[in-house]
C-alpha cells in the first residue's frame, strides 16, 4: 500500500463533475507534484500573484482537465498535510471537470490545477490565512 489515500467524498464529487477520473498511484503523483511545484511555486512566493481571489476565476476556466490533490509538508501552504501527523495525502486526475464544490475544496485543503499546469487554485479551511481561495495563473502580471 502506497501512501496516497482514497477520499470518498471527493470521489463522490468526481463522479457527478467529471466526466472521468481516477486516483493517481504514488509514481505518478510524485511526478506531477514535481512538475506542479516547478511551475508553482516561485510564484506562490510572490504574494501579489497569488493573492485571495474570489472564485470566479477558476469557475471561467470550466470544463478542464484537472488535478485535485494535496501537497504533503509544502513549506508554503501552512494547512498541507503533515503524513506523521495521519493528515491524508490524495490526489486525482479529472477528465471535463464541469463543476467545482467549494465548500467541498476548502474542508479538504485542496488544491486544483488544470493538467497542462496553466493556472491552479489553492483551497484552505484556515481562515486565518485564506479568507478565500487564491488562484494564480502562469505567464500573467
Amino acid at each position: 500500500m502506497g501512501f496516497l489515500h482514497r477520499i470518498p467524498e471527493i470521489e463522490d464529487w468526481l463522479d457527478d463533475a467529471a466526466s472521468s477520473w481516477y486516483a493517481l498511484t504514488d509514481r505518478r503523483y510524485m511526478t506531477r507534484m514535481a512538475a506542479w511545484r516547478s511551475a508553482f511555486d516561485p510564484l506562490l512566493r510572490d504574494a501579489a500573484r497569488a493573492s485571495a481571489t474570489s472564485t470566479s476565476l477558476i469557475q471561467a476556466r470550466l470544463p478542464f482537465s484537472s488535478l485535485i490533490f494535496t501537497i504533503a509538508g509544502h513549506p508554503g501552504l501552512p494547512t498541507a498535510p503533515q503524513p506523521d501527523r495521519g493528515a491524508p495525502v490524495y490526489a486525482y486526475e479529472a477528465a471535463q471537470l464541469t463543476r467545482l464544490d467549494h465548500d467541498l475544496l476548502n474542508r479538504v485543503d485542496a488544491i486544483v490545477s488544470d493538467v497542462d499546469l496553466r493556472f491552479a487554485c489553492i483551497y484552505s479551511h484556515e481562515a486565518d490565512w485564506f479568507s478565500r481561495p487564491r488562484y494564480v495563473e502562469r505567464g500573467v502580471g
